[in-house]
């Protein structure tokens, strides 16, 4: 496959996995597909893992929606730049509803191998999410904390 087909993968991945569609990961995704958690303590995840978060990403925010807006491939990566955006309105990693609209940029780096997703790498903002679930304290307030501290 060329470099054009394995953005076409990524879009297409992209686009039905912020739908909620997980079928999207059977379908798009080789069977010993490899997830690695860069903010989960280096760990490896399948794709069950991937599946289930999006399940409770979209019972949490169920509007949520992903937008690609950059790709840039080159052999058989596909590093693709996403928005996702949602409302608050159910329960998320303990955190009740605030019914706050949230939305954050996504960094992932696909591998693709025979016109599937082998491997990908991926990078929340997840720090924006919580401060803006209102969780964590926004850059500005941490900041004039920090100086106040000094």
């Amino acid at each position: 496959m060329g470099i054009e087909e394995n953005k076409e993968v990524v879009r297409i991945f992209m686009e039905r996995f912020g739908q909620g569609d997980n079928s999207a990961v059977d379908e798009l995704m080789t069977e010993d597909f490899v997830l690695h958690g860069l903010r989960y303590g280096g760990g490896n995840f399948g794709k069950d893992i991937l599946k289930k978060t999006n399940e409770g990403g979209h019972i949490a925010f169920p509007d949520y929606s992903m937008t690609t807006f950059d790709m840039i491939a080159e052999g058989d990566r596909v590093m693709s730049i996403t928005k996702r955006t949602g409302t608050h309105t159910g329960e998320f990693v303990g955190i009740s509803p605030t019914g706050n609209t949230v939305m954050i940029y996504r960094f992932w780096m696909c591998r693709i191998e025979n016109g599937k997703i082998a491997e990908m790498w991926g990078m929340d903002d997840t720090l924006g999410q919580f401060q803006q679930l209102g969780v964590l304290p926004s850059d500005a307030e941490f900041i004039r904390a920090y100086i106040n501290s000094l």
